[in-house]
C-alpha cells in the first residue's frame, strides 16, 4: 500500500515535519520492498521536500522497473518544469501521454491538468511539423497574387 499523507491545516513547521516524516517512511518502504510504486512515493515525497535530484532518481527508478509507470513519467515532467527544463519537461509529458493514450478513442486519461497540457502539446507539435512547408505554400501564394 501506499502512504497517504495529509498535511491539512498544518502550520507550516508542522507540515515540514510530517513530510519529513513521510520520506523516512518511503525511505524505509523502498530498502524493504522496491517496486515502482514504492520508487513513485519516495520521488513525490522528495518533490514535495524540493529535493528535486533525488525526486528524479526515484521517478526514473520507478520507469526502469516499470516502463509503463505513467504516474512517474508525468512526475518527472513536473519536476523539470520546476527546474525550468522544459526540453526535458515536455519529453517526459509526452512519454506519459503516449503511455495513457486510448488508442480506441484518441482520448488521454490522466489529470485535468494533464490533459489541458497535451492539448497544448499537440498543437504544438503539430505547429512544429508544418512550419516550414505552410510558411513556404503562404509565401508562394502570396508571390502568385504580387504578380
Amino acid at each position: 500500500s501506499v502512504p497517504i499523507h495529509h498535511y491539512g491545516n498544518a502550520d507550516p513547521g508542522t507540515a515540514r515535519k510530517k513530510r519529513a516524516f513521510y520520506l523516512e517512511l518511503c525511505k524505509k518502504k523502498v530498502k524493504e520492498k522496491p517496486s515502482p510504486s514504492s520508487y513513485y512515493e519516495l520521488g513525490v515525497l522528495y518533490k514535495e521536500n524540493n529535493n528535486f535530484n533525488d525526486s528524479i532518481k526515484s521517478f526514473k527508478k520507478a520507469v526502469e522497473i516499470n516502463p509503463k509507470h505513467s504516474m512517474a513519467l508525468y512526475e518527472l515532467g513536473i519536476v523539470y518544469e520546476k527546474q525550468k527544463d522544459y526540453d526535458e519537461a515536455i519529453k517526459h509529458y509526452l512519454d506519459n501521454l503516449q503511455k495513457n493514450e486510448d488508442v480506441h478513442t484518441g482520448l488521454i486519461v490522466g489529470p485535468e491538468d494533464c490533459w489541458q497540457f497535451s492539448v497544448l502539446i499537440f498543437i504544438c507539435t503539430q505547429v512544429a511539423k508544418n512550419s516550414e512547408t505552410d510558411i513556404k505554400r503562404l509565401l508562394d501564394e502570396y508571390k502568385k497574387r504580387d504578380h
